[in-house]
């Protein structure tokens, strides 16, 4: 492990591309120490111009029986995306269901208008407007029960692949 002195300062200047010292800013390390005070991480790496955590995580999936990917782009965000994240853990947590449905959160999703966005996997069930409420609904109905919450699905899976639900907002073609 670094000594303090050597990993203040790893975290406060990284090396440029040009071979000399670059410095990421003080609000970047004030994350990074805010992180590690929290005990989330114990070691950074430095890629210019972010710091991340160097432990990578490799969950085992045996017995996985749902993804549940969770939107945390910048729509999303802004909407509360940290809140139903949360609110999403909590409840697999209080249910057991951890070993069960695995969530991961992503970056944008491609469906700002529809922000916070859920995906339920495999069964290809994206929400639309989840706020911790919903994400309360989704979990016990949908994960638990086995039943869409349909009055907040933007695109369900068919026989004819994923079709958009009436309320969604329409997207742009990717097949253009």
């Amino acid at each position: 492990m670094l000594s303090p002195a050597r990993s203040r300062r790893s975290l406060l200047e990284v090396p440029s591309a040009a071979g000399g010292l670059d410095r990421p800013g003080f609000a970047v390390a004030q994350a990074v120490f805010a992180s590690r005070a929290r005990g989330s991480c114990t070691r950074f790496t430095s890629h210019s111009p972010y710091l991340t955590c160097a432990h990578k995580t490799t969950w085992d999936l045996n017995g996985t029986r749902q993804i549940v990917p969770l939107c945390r782009g910048g729509t999303c965000t802004q909407q509360g995306a940290d809140q139903v994240i949360r609110t999403v853990r909590r409840e697999l947590q209080a249910r057991h269901l951890d070993p069960l449905a695995h969530t991961a959160r992503t970056r944008c999703m491609g469906r700002c208008d529809d922000a916070c966005t859920v995906v339920i996997m495999p069964d290809n069930v994206w929400y639309r407007n989840v706020t911790p409420a919903l994400a309360q609904r989704i979990v016990a109905e949908h994960l638990v029960g086995g039943v869409p919450v349909r009055d907040q699905v933007s695109f369900l899976s068919g026989a004819d692949g994923v079709t958009q639900m009436s309320g969604a907002q329409p997207g742009m073609s990717n097949r253009e």
